[in-house]
């Protein structure tokens, strides 16, 4: 039990220290409004601090602002965002290790992963998302339970959080239904139809209210795309391809990823597509292979350029 918390529980330590030192420096670009919000909405009644949200922020999913608005009254936001890094880090070790993974390679994914670099200092909303949703996945893949029982709140909190997270869904839903998965027999068990009816209601719930924002970020990010656009999808498709043994699970995942790449842009697909490369990956050799560590090598450059941009330029970007 000591191990298995040991290298989340380091890892966690590792990412609080370096991303509050990193955070505090990242003042430009989004987060210049983030902070804006933050300060603001701690001054304010709930209602009148979700409007000071939509009028800076300009969405209307719920989970990051009720987050904000609590954590605003107690906690300081670089350190406040560290802590919820720190957290994000040591469930997705976790998750990792579950996966097959070996512990160094998934400490060095979670503490020199591009994609987390993102997520930690830039991408606020979507960090909360994948909070949650790193807790659910973790905690259904550990349990080996029905999605639609323990882990169902975290799901709902990472989509009202970040919509993005319904793509993760529907890739799921596509790997059970042409695994055959999804129904064995003719039969319908129990758990199969409530899933079913919750998610189809959960859905629905979704769609009607956040229908408009949802066409909003369609038509925003929507435009005729490249090749070059999905490359770097179809080289973790191809990937994932090689390593996984069930290769029908892995067209059924990435035919959901390249059509949601084809409708919101691929940068913000393409994310997806490296962690679902990873489930397959990382149970070959528990990820040391060839596949993840170029890919990680790769990865480790950006978030070198990254890193050196934040501190010299308070942005993500060349000063």
């Amino acid at each position: 039990m000591r191990l298995k918390l040991y290298y989340p529980g380091f890892t966690a330590i590792v990412v609080f220290l370096y991303t509050y030192f990193l955070g505090s420096l990242f003042i430009g670009g989004d987060q210049t409004h983030y902070r804006y919000v933050f300060e603001v909405v701690s001054q304010l009644n709930i209602f009148e601090a979700y409007i000071q949200y939509r009028s800076r922020l300009y969405t209307d999913e719920l989970g990051h602002f009720v987050v904000i608005w609590i954590a605003s009254h107690f906690l300081e936001k670089d350190l406040f965002m560290a802590l919820s890094n720190a957290v994000l880090a040591f469930f997705s070790v976790k998750l990792f290790l579950s996966w097959g993974a070996r512990p160094i390679v998934a400490m060095f994914l979670v503490v020199f992963g591009y994609y987390y670099l993102a997520v930690y200092v830039s991408a606020e909303r979507l960090k909360f998302g994948a909070l949650f949703f790193v807790i659910g996945m973790y905690y259904f893949n550990a349990q080996n339970i029905g999605f639609f029982r323990k882990s169902n709140l975290c799901f709902i909190i990472s989509i009202v959080t970040h919509l993005q997270f319904l793509i993760i869904l529907f890739a799921y839903a596509s790997k059970m239904f042409f695994t055959g998965r999804l129904f064995k027999s003719y039969s319908i068990s129990k758990t199969k139809l409530n899933f079913f009816i919750v998610g189809s209601l959960f859905v629905m719930i979704v769609f009607f209210y956040f229908g408009h924002h949802i066409f909003n970020k369609i038509y925003s990010y929507h435009e005729v795309f490249p090749i070059e656009e999905y490359i770097r999808l179809f080289v973790f498709f191809a990937l994932a391809l090689y390593y996984s043994r069930f290769k029908l699970e892995v067209v059924a995942v990435f035919f959901v990823l390249f059509f949601m790449a084809a409708m919101v842009g691929g940068m913000r697909v393409n994310m997806f597509g490296y962690f679902a490369f990873l489930y397959f990956a990382l149970k070959s050799n528990g990820g040391i292979n060839l596949g993840v560590i170029l890919t990680s090598i790769y990865f480790f450059v950006g978030w070198l350029e990254y890193s050196t941009d934040v501190i010299y330029c308070g942005v993500n970007r060349p000063c």
